[in-house]
């Protein structure tokens, strides 16, 4: 290795390398080297890539090399594609730097251009954006697509830029009844508070009913049980709503009545249900309540409860309003009420008892018609009950002692 530059001579391309200067696998350093074929090594060459066959200087640079870079962006007129770059900017390979440039051809130099990518033979603005590049409500549509231009910021929108209704269960009414005699099917009933194509769909037990309906519609003969109801805007499943509602199973219903005394009314008391029929003097009625006051007419009253209109009666009464007894005063602070009975025609039986049902007082008279007074003198504050009967008539009124 006759220049000690770790490169055998029989392997050394560049024999007599200067001491010291570091050497390529070929034992060349860069003193030794001519890339470019100028007759300068590349150790003393300031102008590497010198065009081939041109003659050149002692530094390496030829004429097209020297002086020949007209706006001193570094790249030489003869490669510059980008001639009169502005003093101080930037500059690629080409000579070009981004207010020369306009990548998506849209007019607007890449410098000032805020919307890069424009799509080809789009109208752009000032700023090099198209429509379908700005969104000026800021919803996720570009403005080329949006068909609800400002949209309130923050609000949810559909594919065309529109707020999304997602509709919630103060849009329905929904109520679900069991009106069956046996107890095994019941019904849903759906009411919109505004109008529009609603879709309705029922789910239940891996089977689906699918109704659209403009503000009301039934599901009828739905077997007892859980169900999952879903609304939407037909035609947009993004509205959607959807919740459970039970077809609920009828129990046995009880029925009792009490006659609310001088007021000539019958209140009807149902537990199991809230919803059943009656029936009084022939003349059938709907309820709505679990309680229900009537009014009797003088005589016999028949009264008949049933579960629904196809159902038999589960009760049956009979009632006979008899001319009104009146008791006053009532309430009373003194030692004396009296009872008012009017034209009966027959025997009457007075009874006073106390809350315990306790007689304390009876007085039989004939065919009154007129005012019966009862001594209450050594009674104490408290509820008292007189009690008149005749024939196969009775009525009780309370009577309250101060």
């Amino acid at each position: 290795d006759s220049d000690n530059d770790g490169v055998s001579d029989a392997d050394d391309q560049c024999p007599n390398t200067p001491n010291g200067e570091s050497v390529n696998a070929d034992g060349c350093s860069g003193s030794q080297l001519d890339s470019d074929n100028d007759g300068i090594s590349d150790a003393d060459d300031q102008c590497p890539n010198t065009p081939n066959g041109e003659s050149v200087n002692a530094e390496g640079c030829s004429d097209s090399q020297l002086n020949n870079d007209a706006d001193n962006d570094g790249v030489s007129n003869a490669d510059d594609q980008c001639p009169n770059t502005p003093n101080g900017e930037s500059v690629n390979a080409d000579g070009c730097s981004g207010s020369q440039l306009d990548s998506d051809n849209d007019g607007v130099s890449n410098a000032d251009d805020q919307c890069p990518n424009t799509p080809n033979g789009e109208s752009v603005n000032a700023d090099g954006c198209s429509g379908s590049q700005l969104d000026s409500d800021n919803d996720g549509v570009s403005n080329a697509d949006d068909q609800c231009p400002n949209t309130p910021n923050g609000e949810e929108v559909d594919g065309n830029g529109c707020p999304i209704v997602r509709l919630n269960e103060t849009d329905f009414i929904i109520t679900s009844e069991n009106k069956s005699c046996q107890n095994d099917v019941g019904s849903i009933s759906i009411v919109a508070t505004t109008v529009d194509f609603f879709k309705a769909t029922l789910t239940s037990g891996g089977i689906t009913t699918t109704s659209i309906f403009v503000q009301s519609v039934t599901f009828e003969s739905l077997p007892v049980g859980t169900y999952d109801l879903c609304i939407e805007i037909n035609g947009s499943p993004e509205t959607t709503f959807c919740t459970q509602t039970v077809v609920p199973s009828i129990e046995s219903i009880e029925v009792t009545t009490e006659l609310i005394e001088g007021d000539g009314l019958l209140e009807i008391s149902v537990t199991g249900t809230n919803v059943f029929e009656y029936e009084l003097n022939g003349i059938r009625f709907s309820s709505n309540s679990s309680n229900r006051l009537i009014e009797l007419q003088e005589g016999e009253n028949r009264i008949l409860v049933y579960k629904g209109p196809d159902c038999p009666p589960v009760y049956e009464t009979s009632v006979v309003l008899s001319p009104e007894i009146k008791v006053f005063p009532n309430p009373t602070a003194l030692g004396a009420t009296t009872v008012a009975i009017p034209n009966i025609g027959e025997q009457v039986t007075i009874r006073l008892f106390d809350a315990s049902r306790r007689l304390l007082y009876q007085n039989e008279v004939e065919n009154v018609n007129g005012s019966i007074p009862v001594d209450l003198t050594k009674l104490s504050s408290g509820l008292y009950l007189i009690e008149c009967e005749w024939g196969e008539n009775r009525e009780v009124i309370r009577l309250l002692k101060k």
